[in-house]
């Protein structure tokens, strides 16, 4: 009888310690849940307004959520938590009010979403509340689930003990070993992988821009004083009795390639400057507040957009006086240019689409074709973003401009040229799978007879590194045409 009695209460007393351990877990899983599910909030930084929440997570990771562009992350600290920091709106008007005045200007309106840049006091004050928040909302689960499964009053203050202290140890865990400084070397996520000059804005680009203008103006003096001398090139510089064109690409807001635009056109006494795309780096309306500093207004410009762009960037190059090339052949100075946009500019998505691509450069072939049939010329040049877009022309006209892929290149197929310009983006590196590619910045002078038709006889190719270094290099296309 005994024996039973001890059997019995031995059982009792392991069923008990089963549940009350169940209760504990059950408390710290839904207690995990629940900090996750509560600890957010709201913070208004200038013309912008951030949701911020914290939670246990995997990865120790600081998450800058830009809708609809993508995210940037970086390892900020250790413990598994995470911190997303999300741009829920943006009030244009303020911003563009704010930069007409002076008051932000844009590198600080596109860094002003980083988690490094918000102001200190605000932010630790909500992101206390967030985790004060996220800790309540834990301690009411691990109550409700103790007194759900009617355990001692001893058990559910346990149960809520760890439902609080799971969460709030890894937070501080988090929070004592905080390095802001991984935002230097962050990754890109979504669509922003198609604009890694962003990497600059989190980490020195700001710091560096007036260095890099000094630079540019010496840049500039020094192409100035290279063109002054008759020896510079075989022909005696820049070849005279011809029409000069100048071509960049993918300036991507960048002042200093800007300046050497703006240097080469004048060295070269350019008549014309086609611009294949990519002018901003979003495409998001505030960007174009800066697009006059940006934009030489002494030089007819023709513009193809790029993938880049969108209908606030086109209409800001409009106003600017700049021609917006979106379909059909223009005729400037005598030169006969057919344009080709890229599809994602007809709206605020970076995202290149292949198969929009090949189909957009089809249809305008097909426009072309349907026009030279009709009896009207040949045009001189076809201007493209995208190299994708060049196959259906080639060996019908005898140029084509492209620009989007940042590297230089050149090529004549069946008769055609193929010029892209690489880039006057400012990127002393690019975002390969092989790893930073060191990049100048680079653009090209074409050479057509002074005469029209327009024909093409030489291009150089112009390149400056990011120690001022520079390199040009010419390309007689048509030796019976030279003057």
């Amino acid at each position: 009888m005994n024996q039973r009695l001890a059997d019995f209460l031995k059982r009792r007393t392991t069923r008990r310690v089963a549940l009350d351990a169940a209760t504990l877990l059950a408390a710290v899983v839904i207690g995990v849940i629940a900090f996750s599910a509560a600890a957010h909030g709201e913070l208004g930084v200038g013309p912008a307004r951030l949701a911020i929440s914290v939670a246990p997570a995997t990865s120790p990771l600081t998450v800058v959520e830009l809708p609809p562009f993508g995210s940037v992350e970086a390892v900020t600290h250790r413990g598994p938590v995470r911190l997303d920091v999300r741009v829920e709106a943006i009030d244009v008007v303020d911003t563009q009010r704010l930069v007409a005045s002076g008051a932000l200007s844009t590198s600080q309106t596109l860094a002003s979403v980083s988690v490094a840049d918000l102001p200190l006091t605000g932010f630790t004050a909500l992101l206390w509340r967030v985790i004060g928040g996220g800790a309540l909302a834990a301690a009411l689960a691990g109550l409700l689930v103790g007194l759900a499964l009617r355990r001692g009053r001893a058990v559910v203050a346990l149960a809520v003990a760890l439902a609080v202290a799971l969460p709030t140890v890894v937070v501080g865990v988090a929070y004592a070993t905080w390095d802001m400084s991984a935002f230097r070397e962050p990754t890109l996520r979504g669509g922003l992988v198609y604009a890694p000059k962003l990497i600059d804005v989190f980490s020195t680009r700001v710091a560096r821009i007036q260095g890099l203008r000094d630079q540019a103006v010496k840049v500039a003096s020094d192409l100035a004083a290279y063109y002054a001398d008759d020896r510079s090139l075989a022909s005696g510089g820049a070849l005279p009795g011809t029409f000069r064109v100048l071509h960049i690409t993918d300036l991507h807001l960048d002042p200093v390639g800007a300046e050497l635009a703006r240097s080469i056109a004048r060295s070269y006494e350019a008549s014309v400057v086609i611009e294949t795309g990519d002018l901003p780096i979003l495409g998001v309306p505030v960007e174009t507040s800066v697009f006059a500093s940006l934009v030489d207004r002494a030089v007819p410009l023709v513009y193809v957009p790029g993938n880049h762009d969108s209908p606030a960037s086109l209409d800001a190059l409009r106003r600017l006086g700049a021609t917006v090339l979106t379909s059909g052949t223009i005729e400037v100075r005598g030169l006969r240019i057919f344009g080709v946009p890229d599809p994602s500019s007809r709206g605020f998505g970076i995202q290149p689409d292949a198969v929009a691509v090949d189909e957009a450069a089809r249809l305008a072939f097909a426009q072309l074709k349907a026009s030279l049939a009709s009896g009207e010329a040949t045009p001189d040049v076809v201007a493209v973003h995208s190299p994708l877009m060049e196959a259906p022309f080639i060996g019908v006209v005898p140029l084509v401009l492209a620009g989007h892929t940042h590297v230089a290149s050149f090529s004549i197929v069946r008769g055609t040229v193929l010029l892209n310009s690489g880039t006057l983006g400012g990127m002393p590196f690019d975002l390969k799978a092989s790893g930073p590619t060191v990049l100048p910045y680079s653009a090209s002078v074409l050479y057509f007879t002074a005469q029209k038709p327009r024909r093409l006889v030489a291009i150089d190719r112009i390149d400056v590194y990011p120690d001022r270094s520079t390199t040009v290099s010419r390309q007689v296309i048509n030796e019976s045409l030279l003057p």
